[in-house]
């Protein structure tokens, strides 16, 4: 999956897919973690999902909280947005991959605007 986390996460944040990425995840890996202990995962996941810096340190005090398992889940969390978690050699991971936003849609919509629509849009 994603050679550029950081991105793919950032736009999971930008695109209002925070929430549903936690429930996503939530659901399928933490069936069997006392709720305490789901409460701090889903926290940590909302962290994860977010614009906020994440490190290898974090992927190991959430792969710690989560604890051992098996299984491995990947699914498209909206167009070009692909979400996988599950335990990988025993360890909980979660990863994300994005495609990049094209630049060209968003050249058509300014072109499509008036000079002066742009002016008053600092443009």
């Amino acid at each position: 999956m994603a050679h550029d986390r950081d991105a793919a996460r950032l736009r999971i944040a930008h695109a209002g897919l925070t929430q549903v990425a936690v429930e996503r995840v939530s659901r399928t890996s933490f069936g069997r973690m006392p709720i305490t202990l789901v409460d701090r995962a889903r926290a940590q996941l909302r962290r994860f999902f977010s614009e906020g810096p994440w490190t290898v340190e974090d992927d190991a005090g959430l792969s710690g909280l989560v604890g051992p398992g098996e299984g491995w889940t990947e699914e498209e969390l909206a167009p070009g947005i692909r979400l996988g978690y599950g335990w990988r050699f025993t360890q909980f991971k979660i990863e994300v991959d994005a495609d990049p936003i094209p630049a060209e849609p968003a050249l058509a919509i300014l072109r499509t605007m008036s000079p002066t629509t742009l002016r008053d849009h600092g443009h």
